[in-house]
């Protein structure tokens, strides 16, 4: 009862749907895990409405390349993953430490020194990991060091929080007719009279194109509401945002129709 227990579930843990259909729900220190491989695995649907319909999520295995743990790495749908789970806080742990052939593992081929993490010791993979991990771990210090050195008073901090969010469609799901069917918006509400000030990054802003990934950028305390919505109006998905002191602080999802 004082350990989190990883529990995981059907297809190499990667279906989600089974665990929300009958969760153990007489428990209350267990994370349900999820595996991806980002070359094969681009849809990252499951992970996010697990989490957002309040399942705790930790990917206790993935990799960039293929399910067999080789071939290329995919950094574009690497990217996309990197986006959804570093939004929502989910842990994730990457695969794997050793000196085998495929481009999962960290170190070079039969290397007999698996505690060199020189750049030179280490596989492609490897170098992009360790890259990625020393740079949140750096960024998680400045944060910290920021906060000790500032009182928490959110009206004398300076807010900047990256929210990035998915929209996936099939083309019929997304076009009428070939024509754009669905469109992005973002509503925003400060706490001061002065409207939340953000910045939006998109190929074409307020309408996006299909699985395509947008960033916003919010650099003030406040509330937002990303709006995707069918342009008869008919159908409407919402992600409501609150932000504080650099933190999301409550974030929550809706949808009708």
């Amino acid at each position: 009862t004082d350990a989190i227990v990883l529990v995981g579930n059907p297809h190499w843990s990667a279906n989600l749907n089974v665990v929300m259909q009958k969760p153990l729900t007489e428990f209350t220190n267990i994370m349900y895990t999820y595996h991806f491989y980002a070359a094969d695995h681009t849809n990252t649907y499951q992970v996010q409405n697990a989490y957002d319909k309040g399942f705790p999520v930790f990917i206790s295995e993935f990799g960039f390349m293929d399910s067999s743990g080789d071939g290329a790495i995919s950094r574009t749908n690497g990217d996309k993953w990197k986006k959804v789970l570093d939004s929502r806080n989910i842990s994730y742990v990457a695969w794997n430490i050793s000196n085998s052939k495929g481009s999962a593992s960290i170190f070079k081929y039969n290397t007999s020194n698996l505690s060199d993490v020189s750049d030179s010791n280490l596989k492609e993979w490897g170098v992009y990991l360790k890259n990625w991990y020393s740079s949140k771990s750096q960024s998680s210090n400045d944060d910290n060091n920021s906060n000790n050195n500032n009182d928490n008073s959110y009206d004398q901090t300076i807010t900047k929080v990256d929210f990035d969010f998915t929209v996936e469609l099939t083309s019929d799901e997304w076009t009428n007719n070939g024509n754009p069917y669905w469109a992005c918006f973002i509503a925003t509400s400060g706490y001061s009279d002065s409207r939340l000030d953000y910045d939006w990054s998109s190929s074409n802003e307020g309408i996006l194109s299909i699985n395509e990934y947008s960033s916003i950028t919010i650099n003030s305390d406040g509330k937002c509401s990303i709006i995707c919505r069918t342009k008869d109006g008919n159908k409407v998905a919402v992600v409501d945002v609150e932000t504080k002191n650099g933190q999301i602080v409550n974030s929550t999802s809706r949808y009708n129709g």
